[in-house]
């Protein structure tokens, strides 16, 4: 996990205690900082060395707002992209009509595993159980990123993995080494760049670029 895309979200995040779009914990007196497991909504990248900040749907006001303000101010190289909802869903997150080709995205650093689940992975006999289990993950991660940013029917989503670019890197993240791999995926949903799968994606992993 690189330090600069940590900090940067826990600088971030401070500047932003109230809103929990950037850090993606509850800090009302009610929830006590408690984790909101969910898709984030605001993701944090480096883009060629530069901090990068990317919003779907309803928290690009917010970032937005941070944008005009703070941000530049504590990070005056920052960049920024917004994926309002309205746009989102007329461009993109869409099914392909059935005579249309699948499309074929890359999928940068993708951490397909949560601890439990990357225990359980190296537990697994042999290579084959192994590729199994990681097509089963990015079905279900791939699936459960586009339930969250829009209505498309998702028992008519198509997603396989295509190809692994390497098998063996591992990244540590948050102390704990992981699996870290490049992937390429087929699917009949029409995505952005910069919409991400997998484990820690606020953190710049997993990030779709088509092919």
């Amino acid at each position: 996990l690189p330090e600069d895309i940590q900090g940067f979200r826990n600088r971030v995040g401070r500047m932003r205690r109230d809103d929990a779009f950037f850090h993606n914990h509850d800090n009302s007196t009610e929830g006590l900082g408690k984790v909101l497991y969910r898709y984030p909504l605001i993701q944090y990248r480096s883009v060629q060395g530069q901090a990068h900040m990317v919003a779907f749907n309803e928290a690009c006001p917010s970032l937005l707002h941070l944008a005009d303000g703070d941000l530049q101010a504590q990070f005056p190289q920052a960049t920024i992209t917004c994926y309002p909802k309205h746009g989102l869903r007329k461009q993109y997150l869409r099914l392909l009509n059935s005579d249309q080709p699948l499309r074929v995205y890359k999928v940068l650093e993708y951490k397909p595993f949560s601890n439990q689940d990357y225990a359980l992975y190296k537990r697994l006999p042999n290579f084959q159980a192994r590729v199994s289990f990681l097509e089963r993950t990015v079905e279900r991660q791939f699936r459960a990123a586009i339930r969250a940013l829009a209505r498309v029917p998702t028992q008519e989503v198509l997603v396989q993995l295509a190809d692994i670019d390497y098998f063996s890197k591992s990244t540590r993240v948050h102390g704990v080494a992981h699996l870290v791999c490049d992937i390429y995926i087929q699917t009949n949903v029409l995505v952005p760049d910069n919409l991400s799968i997998g484990n820690d994606v606020a953190y710049g992993f997993g990030v779709l670029i088509k092919k």
